[in-house]
């Protein structure tokens, strides 16, 4: 660096210092960044989200009702007494796809809701689908028959009986007949006393007779009781002295 002035050594001095520098840095290898691959980058979905799905499917259903149909699902399968599949089915149970706002959309909403606040509140234990079942037939039992038996101080348990026996084609002017019948010669009749009765009824109108009839053989009245009666005096009855009048008339027959 002889003949430069001194300010222009001092400069050449730094540029070389600075490329021996770059030299070095690009001798030393800086090690890669790895990243750890992850399973899965996206959440995993909800057991619910089969019956979030089928909700979705129907374009009658209000942005709340939505809202509030999935919220009770929620809280039954939160309170351990609801499952996914079972929560399927009830969908299922009352057509959801089918449902119309100008249909049974409403009732049906309202059933579902009954039934998911008994399951979250333990109201409800047993299956979630028969308890729905107990409220889609007593929802569809006609309203005087429900009145007449509530009146009649008919138990719960047996409301629901005579609902199923309605929704499976049996009269309800039959149903009320035995049931306040029963009631009214046992005012503190057992509700098992009143199921087995029922269930009676319904044995004996299996047997292709008249609904009448039916009630009569079940209660043990009417046509029923009268032809009991006759069968069993005329089966404790000698039949001897029968003959012997029968055969002393046509005696007399031919003596006149």
């Amino acid at each position: 660096m002889a003949g430069l002035p001194k300010s222009a050594a001092v400069v050449a001095i730094l540029i070389i210092a600075g490329l021996s520098f770059l030299g070095l840095a690009q001798d030393v290898q800086t090690p890669s960044v790895v990243i750890d691959p992850t399973d899965d980058p996206q959440t995993s979905s909800s057991p619910l989200q089969p019956v979030y799905d089928l909700i979705a499917i129907n374009p009658d259903v209000t942005a709340e009702q939505s809202a509030s149909l999935v919220a009770a699902f929620e809280a039954a399968y939160d309170a351990g007494t609801l499952s996914p599949d079972q929560a399927v089915e009830m969908l299922a149970l009352v057509g959801w796809e089918t449902l119309t706002a100008d249909g049974d959309l409403g009732s049906m909403l309202e059933a579902l809701q009954t039934a998911l606040a008994g399951l979250a509140s333990g109201d409800i234990t047993d299956d979630p689908l028969a308890a729905l079942t107990d409220i889609l037939n007593l929802a569809s039992m006609p309203e005087g028959t429900l009145n007449a038996l509530t009146k009649a101080g008919v138990a719960d348990e047996n409301l629901s009986e005579v609902a199923a026996l309605v929704a499976d084609g049996m009269p309800p002017g039959i149903l009320v007949r035995v049931v306040k019948d029963a009631l009214r010669d046992d005012p503190d009749a057992d509700p098992g006393d009143i199921s087995a009765l029922l269930a009676a009824l319904e044995a004996a109108s299996e047997e292709e007779q008249g609904w009448g009839q039916a009630a009569n053989e079940a209660t043990g009245q009417g046509e029923f009781k009268h032809n009991e009666k006759e069968e069993n005096k005329n089966n404790g009855k000698n039949e001897e002295p029968e003959t012997e009048k029968n055969n002393n008339g046509k005696g007399k027959g031919k003596d006149t």
